[in-house]
């Protein structure tokens, strides 16, 4: 069956009407928090005791490039946000020109970070890596958290990340 225009837009409309037209897809959904994309956003500010460079540039991205001694860390920090609806919190990194690097993912609120501490394999040099932890996996699920590290045991080599985000 062939419709007019004027036919397929009553059609739509109809469609419409009757709730049957899907909901529009965002670019970002709505159930995303972006922490970092080339920039901090959403508020969220540096809080880290590691030699952080949040505008650095490397492998032709802009990336915040992290260095330091055991235990210091990237840490962002933005007034608390509940988690609820949120499941899983997404990094890329790279190890950059070393690699080896020993990094974990720790979760915070306003008053203690969480447990448990979620380590990453150790990062290969030159290589992007998207990271998905689950929220749960860094006692985070359906909380009220203020900020997010990444960290070391250890003393370590410039590594790079060039987004975090909550989703």
């Amino acid at each position: 069956m062939m419709l007019s225009r004027r036919g397929a837009l009553t059609a739509f409309s109809g469609l419409a009407a009757a709730g049957a037209l899907p909901s529009i897809v965002r670019a970002e959904p709505a159930d995303s928090l972006i922490v970092y994309d080339g920039q901090l956003r959403n508020g969220w500010a540096n809080w880290s005791w590691a030699t952080v460079d949040l505008v650095a540039q490397f492998d032709g991205r802009r990336a915040i490039k992290i260095e330091g001694g055991a235990y210091s860390a990237l840490q962002l920090h933005r007034s608390g946000f509940s988690t609820k609806g949120l499941s899983k919190i997404i990094v890329t990194l790279n190890g950059g020109p070393d690699g080896g690097q020993k990094i974990g993912v720790v979760t915070s609120t306003e008053e203690k970070h969480l447990d448990p501490y979620k380590m990453f394999d150790d990062l290969a040099a030159n290589t992007w890596r998207t990271i998905e932890t689950p929220l749960a996996e860094c006692g985070a699920a359906d909380t009220v958290l203020a900020g997010v590290l990444l960290q070391s045991p250890m003393a370590y080599k410039p590594y790079y990340v060039s987004m975090i985000r909550f989703a």
